[in-house]
């Protein structure tokens, strides 16, 4: 190989090698601009500060909506959730399932129970409410149908 061959392929990786480090660091500088962008100074310590206080901020907002969330968490479960229907005929002299028991809880089996008794004179409607000691009431406060209402709308 004489000298002029030599050269020639030395410059040829010499130019290739610059236009490598050529798009590297237009690359790098694109990147770099992305970062500083709406920044007055272009420094590393500018961008670095920047970013610190978006993070800060983000964090803070993050917190915040953690809060709220928990809020409407804890007020959900106050609404009517749980629902069960039960038929039923009290009487003998009526036909069909005519009556029912509705009972509509919320998340902590918190809520009430409507009963209408129909019959042939006359429909009656009762509420009652359903407190907070897990659904559980006495014996004697729910009907048998009542309280299989409330035990269905639990097992929801």
């Amino acid at each position: 190989m004489d000298t002029q061959t030599l050269m020639l392929i030395v410059a040829a990786i010499l130019t290739l090698w610059l236009l490598i480090l050529t798009i590297l660091y237009i690359r790098q500088q694109q990147f770099f601009a992305r970062f500083t962008k709406g920044l007055s100074q272009k420094d590393l310590k500018s961008l670095l500060e920047h970013i610190d206080h978006m993070l800060n901020k983000h964090q803070q907002e993050l917190e915040q909506l953690q809060r709220t969330v928990k809020k409407d968490q804890d007020q959900s479960r106050k609404h009517l959730q749980k629902y069960a229907l039960v038929r039923f005929n009290p009487f003998d002299e009526t036909g069909g399932d005519q009556s029912f028991a509705l009972s509509l809880l919320n998340a902590d089996d918190e809520g009430f129970v409507v009963t209408s008794l129909h019959s042939r004179d006359v429909t009656r409607v009762y509420a009652k409410n359903i407190g907070s000691n897990n659904g559980k009431q006495k014996k004697s406060e729910l009907s048998k149908e009542e309280h299989e209402a409330v035990a269905q709308a639990i097992q929801r």
